[in-house]
């Protein structure tokens, strides 16, 4: 179900219209469905439906409001209690205004016709003139200046793709509405005139030109930009530049995700303008944008007087810094050195009241503010409901302590009608996949480091990879440098221990203190993760971590690997990390290679490799290393690394002495890739192996020897004897290793064999078993296992996973496979 308030507000079920009665009643849906899925307080809808002359019983009236409104959306589920008031479910219900933001937010990512179709399709869902039967009240007024923020947007957007698609004829009609809607706007009015221009229209464009030049000089006194002149000279001239195709404006990289909150403060400017002061609470982490977001509201509100201010990041803040800086932009009383605090904030007050036009008044940073800055905030909310002012604040929001004074400021402004809260996010997953696309960064590495900071995001995609920039390292231990020496002591033992922190680990390492613990988490590098501590981000752990000097890290990893022991630690591959650090080489070689034999049980064959080698780097080529490294080579092959394998193989067998075992595993991988790389010598090693494996008679020799006789044979199209190998290796295995009976049941199958596999098998192989070869090869390739995952992609069979798996094979140099996907692949896209 939706509601719709872009016209007449009403309700749609199962394509049909549901009207509501009454205007009062139309503002309440209309305010939560503006709201969706926030909490709106049961004040600011008695505010909305009758401002200062509420009824005798106005709960109970708005409660009555409320039970009807449930009633025609299908529930008491639709409308949720919760205090201070009531949310629309989002999971329940749709708006008109929701798909909207989300249409142009898709378009501003697409492609050029897919871009037009989109915005066409935004446009679309306006109705008429928005919120058309809603009781009248100066909320409405900021939300009506919102949805034509959003309209006018989409119409700008539509415009731009249309002149980038030398469209220019098309993009005439919303240039004109916009342009009629907006007179002053040069930026509209200088793309209708080129679209004029380009249509055959010279006359027509320089008289769109004289209109708005007129329209300056008639409201404002103003001449046209110098850009609006230059475009009207090169229409006289008929320049050829202006020929040229306009590129479409990319969405700005720290506004990503912040239309929602910028279309607020819009609305709260446009309540403002009306002669109701409103204040805007801005919140957010270090580097969310709120300095951004506040850049891009100046240039939504061109006509609005901008005063700036912002509280000092010194040890010892300013007394009333921001007033001092407005002072300097408003002269006047405010520059009596001599006046007294009382004096210095009602000559501010009456300095903004007095205005004619709209005071946009910015204090950022008031997280750093003195006790008289916040005292002063207080004073201009209590005083600013009748002016045509608009207070932004900004402030971060991750190192306020319960009882700070900040936290009691913040909680004394929100409590007045006037104030807003307007809280940053970081960005998603998809949001950072957007700014990376291109770049040749790991999406998904990006956001795991940088926990969708825009900050963070944009200085490491400059960097250009996911190493440390300089800029990033700056930053956070500037922050670490406020904490006090013995805190900071503490700070580098967690970024040492890693990713989440055990705060008793934190303890026994660092003799951290609750105190201790409860600065790190003020100050907004760490915070709490159920029964954890963790860093807020991937990167300032890793740039704390980088800052500590290496002989002192050496000695932190040896304590962390001896307090975990002492307390039972069964993780292998933590104790080998922190052993590694520590240079403890023996407790290396006894953790390393069992943290690799459980990722490889469980296939997790990156896992697997990282561990042997870190083993590897602490051995050399002795009779105790060569199993080792004989383990390191075969989830080489695995993880697609043939040439190293061998190469690792040849060395190993040249040292390695007579050992059977060790030559007839040696011959089993290099046999197999020389199979998989159509080399002829493939026989001559598989065969060698199968008679060693025979030999033995041990299922884990023959096994392994009769699975890669069973490929070879199937790469060369030798159906019968690869049947016959894969059932010999079936009749072979004993013991229910997962993994093991797995890749016997897959190669049954790529046989053609009738023999049902025999469980239990490990999850990519059931995939497999159970006919779900798609979901098997994307299982398979995040585990590292790129050729394994590409012969599941050959049963998927449809173009796309053939062309996919043939890209895999070519890159490989798996030439059987590779002609073995160009077969498939001419069968199922016949001419």
């Amino acid at each position: 179900m939706r509601v719709r308030v872009l016209g007449p507000v009403d309700i749609v079920v199962g394509g049909q219209t549901r009207p509501v009665s009454g205007s009062r009643r139309k503002a309440v849906l209309a305010m939560l469905a503006l709201h969706r899925g926030e909490i709106v307080s049961t004040d600011r809808l008695a505010d909305a439906l009758w401002g200062d002359t509420p009824p005798a019983t106005p709960l109970n009236t708005l409660q009555s409001h409320i039970s009807h409104l449930r009633r025609l959306l299908g529930g008491r589920h639709t409308i949720v209690p919760q205090s201070p008031g009531y949310l629309l479910d989002p999971a329940r219900v749709g708006t008109d205004v929701a798909d909207v933001e989300r249409l142009i937010g898709e378009a501003g990512q697409a492609p050029g016709e897919t871009r037009a179709g989109l915005l066409h399709e935004a446009l679309s869902l306006w109705r008429g003139r928005p919120l058309a039967d809603v009781a009248p009240g100066p909320w409405l007024q900021g939300q009506t200046a919102r949805l034509e923020h959003l309209r006018r947007q989409a119409l700008r957007m539509l415009a731009e793709t249309q002149l980038a698609q030398d469209r220019s004829a098309a993009a005439v009609p919303p240039l004109e509405e916009l342009v009629a809607a907006h007179p002053l706007d040069e930026e509209a009015c200088a793309l209708l005139i080129l679209a004029l221009y380009r249509s055959g229209r010279q006359a027509d464009a320089l008289a769109a030109y004289r209109r708005i030049r007129q329209a300056l000089l008639d409201e404002l006194a103003v001449d046209p930009s110098p850009a609006l002149r230059e475009l009207e000279t090169a229409i006289l001239r008929q320049d050829p530049s202006l020929d040229r195709p306009v590129e479409t404006a990319e969405p700005a990289g720290p506004l990503l995700e912040r239309e929602a909150p910028l279309a607020t403060l819009t609305a709260l400017a446009a309540e403002a303008r009306h002669g109701e002061g409103r204040v805007a609470l801005i919140a957010g982490e270090a580097g969310v944008g709120k300095a951004a977001l506040v850049e891009r509201l100046r240039h939504e509100l061109p006509d609005a007087r901008w005063l700036w201010s912002a509280c000092d990041g010194l040890f010892t803040p300013r007394p009333l810094g921001p007033l001092h800086d407005l002072a300097g932009q408003l002269g006047g009383e405010l520059l009596d050195a001599d006046a007294d605090r009382d004096h210095l904030f009602r000559s501010l007050l009456k300095q903004l009241t007095a205005s004619p036009g709209l005071d946009v008044v910015v204090v950022e940073d008031v997280h750093w503010a003195d006790e008289a800055t916040l005292d002063l905030l207080r004073y201009l909310a209590r005083r600013l409901r009748d002016a045509a002012v608009l207070l932004v604040v900004t402030y971060r929001d991750d190192g306020i302590g319960s009882g700070d004074r900040l936290r009691v400021a913040l909680g004394d402004l929100a409590s007045h009608r006037t104030t807003r809260r307007v809280t940053l996010d970081p960005l998603s997953p998809a949001a950072v996949r957007t700014m990376a696309a291109g770049s040749g960064v790991d999406p998904a590495e990006l956001h795991r480091l940088t926990g969708g900071n825009p900050f963070y995001v944009t200085e490491v995609l400059r960097a250009g990879s996911t190493s440390l920039p300089a800029c990033v390292l700056d930053a956070v231990l500037a922050r670490a440098g406020r904490l006090e020496p013995a805190a900071r002591e503490v700070l580098d033992v967690a970024a040492l221990i890693g990713t989440r922190v055990d705060p008793r680990l934190l303890v026994a390492v660092a003799g951290a203190s609750s105190r201790l613990t409860d600065d790190l988490l003020v100050s907004g590098l760490l915070r709490t993760d159920g029964g954890w501590l963790r860093f807020r981000h991937e990167i300032a752990r890793q740039a704390v971590a980088a800052s500590v000097p290496p002989h002192h890290a050496a000695a932190v990893h040896g304590r962390i690997l001896a307090a975990l022991r002492d307390g039972g630690c069964d993780d292998d591959a933590r104790l080998a990390f922190h052993a590694e650090a520590a240079g403890d080489a023996a407790a290396v070689l006894a953790y390393a290679p069992a943290a690799a034999r459980h990722a490889h049980a469980l296939g997790s064959h990156r896992e697997a490799a990282a561990q042997l080698e870190r083993a590897s780097r602490f051995v050399g080529l002795t009779a105790d290393a060569i199993g080792l490294r004989g383990e390191q080579a075969t989830v080489m092959v695995r993880r697609g690394r043939w040439i190293d394998t061998v190469i690792a193989t040849r060395a190993l067998l040249a040292g390695a002495g007579p050992s059977p075992a060790h030559r007839l595993y040696g011959l089993i991988r290099t046999g197999v890739i020389a199979a998989r790389r159509g080399e002829p010598d493939r026989w001559r090693m598989l065969g060698e192996a199968a008679t060693m494996a025979s030999a033995t008679n041990e299922p884990q020799h023959l096994v392994p020897a009769l699975l890669a006789r069973a490929e070879a044979y199937w790469l060369e199209g030798r159906w019968a004897e690869a049947v016959r190998a894969a059932e010999s290796a079936d009749d072979a295995v004993t013991g229910g290793d997962p993994w093991l009976l797995g890749e016997v049941a897959a190669w049954l199958r790529r046989t053609g064999s009738a023999r049902p596999p025999r469980g239990p098998l490990a999850e990519p192989y059931s995939l497999l078993a159970g006919g779900d070869p798609a979901k098997a090869a994307r299982l398979l390739a995040d585990l590292g296992c790129e050729y394994d995952a590409a012969l599941a992609l050959l049963d998927v069979g449809d173009e796309a996973s053939l062309r996919e798996a043939l890209g895999v094979f070519t890159a490989l140099g798996a030439t059987p496979a590779a002609d073995l996907a160009r077969q498939r692949l001419l069968a199922a896209v016949p001419g």
